[in-house]
């Protein structure tokens, strides 16, 4: 275990054809600018991070692999990579504050974003998208989020990122596409389609630290229909209110 990365801890540059590989390592905290890498092609993989700071990661690179990590706390622009194509795959983030990947853009003009079979936890609002959001660019699939209220909070604020910024609104709404195959993961082993849960935090039935009676929430999920969904919810979070307020001395009969 590596206690501490400081600004340019390792720093790296290359050959124009170099490759360079960060494999089965462990860092506690890695500082701003703590790992800096010019080369053609960069991997990090197999490793764990438990706090990585505002620019931790900072890359000049044509390709750039984020392959099976386990990441605690990534801070604002922790992965600052200018590159052609980045692939982050199979990894697992434990919190992603806002504008995590937003210093991730392209290099010469080019860029091709894949960002598939991740683990997230908990996330901020904004807290997935690169600098260029355009689902042209971009392959946003099979990734799964952990069901919480605190977690999914991002889903239900419709936020905006203003006038220029279109292409990273879409990139949102791309995600909750059934097709990309985006779920999220309850403690009771149900698995949905993330779009499925968007309900939750707009109707603003979300309001305890986990979701109430997730096998409810399961079993009378509808593909084809959210009313029965959105309905038995309201009801469940209704009654767990009354049990509270009368300190469970009557029963509520759903």
């Amino acid at each position: 275990m590596i206690d501490l990365i400081e600004a340019a801890g390792i720093r790296i540059s290359a050959r124009k054809f170099a490759s360079v590989y960060i494999l089965n390592s462990a860092m506690d905290n890695v500082e701003a600018l703590g790992v800096q890498v010019d080369a053609s092609k960069f991997v990090i993989a197999d490793t764990s991070i438990d706090d990585l700071s505002f620019a931790g990661i900072s890359a000049s690179v044509r390709t750039f692999e984020f392959t099976s990590n386990s990441i605690g706390n990534s801070s604002s622009g922790a992965l600052a990579i200018s590159a052609e194509s980045v692939d982050v795959l199979r990894n697992k983030f434990q919190y992603l504050q806002s504008g995590a990947f937003n210093k991730i853009g392209p290099r010469q003009g080019i860029f091709r974003f894949n960002f598939l079979g991740n683990y997230v936890r908990y996330v901020d609002v904004g807290g997935l998208h690169p600098q260029d959001g355009s689902r042209v660019h971009t392959t946003y699939a099979n990734n799964s989020f952990y069901c919480t209220c605190e977690g999914l909070s991002w889903l239900g604020c419709n936020t905006s990122f203003g006038v220029g910024y279109e292409p990273i609104n879409d990139f949102y709404k791309h995600i909750l596409e059934k097709a990309n195959n985006n779920t999220c993961i309850f403690d009771s082993d149900c698995i949905l389609p993330l779009g499925a849960v968007q309900k939750i935090a707009p109707n603003g039935i979300c309001q305890t630290s986990t979701i109430y009676d997730q096998s409810r929430f399961c079993d009378n999920y509808d593909d084809s229909s959210s009313a029965r969904l959105t309905n038995s919810l309201r009801l469940a979070f209704s009654c767990f209110a009354v049990l509270i307020y009368y300190n469970f001395q009557y029963l509520c009969i759903l």
